[in-house]
C-alpha cells in the first residue's frame, strides 16, 4: 500500500482518477496504476478510497449561491489534514435574481 497522502510536486505529473468501487478493484488487482484518487468531500468515500491510494479532495464549494456562510469549514480542514489536499477549490456559479 502506498502513502495515504499524495505528494504534489511541481515538476511531476500525477495521475488521478475519480474514486469508484470498480476503479478501486482495478487498482487492487494491479490492472491500472494511478497516483491518487479524487473524491468529493464525503468523509465515508474518502476513508474508503484511502485504503487503495492517497486521496485528493474535490470540495463542493460554490460561490455565487449566497450560501458559503453555511460551509462546514471544520470538516474541510479535517479532510485537508487527513488527506494532504493542499488547496481548497471553489466553483464559480453565478445565479441571477430577476
Amino acid at each position: 500500500m502506498r502513502s495515504t497522502k499524495p505528494t504534489y510536486a511541481r515538476d511531476t505529473l500525477n495521475l488521478a482518477l475519480n474514486y469508484s468501487r470498480p476503479a478501486a478493484a482495478l487498482v487492487a488487482e494491479g490492472r491500472i496504476d494511478i497516483d491518487y484518487f479524487k473524491c468529493p468531500d464525503w468523509p465515508d468515500m474518502v476513508a474508503e478510497a484511502r485504503h487503495y491510494r492517497p486521496v485528493a479532495v474535490h470540495f463542493s464549494l460554490r460561490a455565487g449561491k449566497g450560501r458559503l456562510h453555511e460551509t462546514d469549514w471544520a470538516l474541510i480542514g479535517r479532510l485537508m489534514q487527513m488527506t494532504g489536499t493542499p488547496f481548497v477549490n471553489l466553483h464559480l456559479c453565478p445565479y441571477f435574481k430577476i
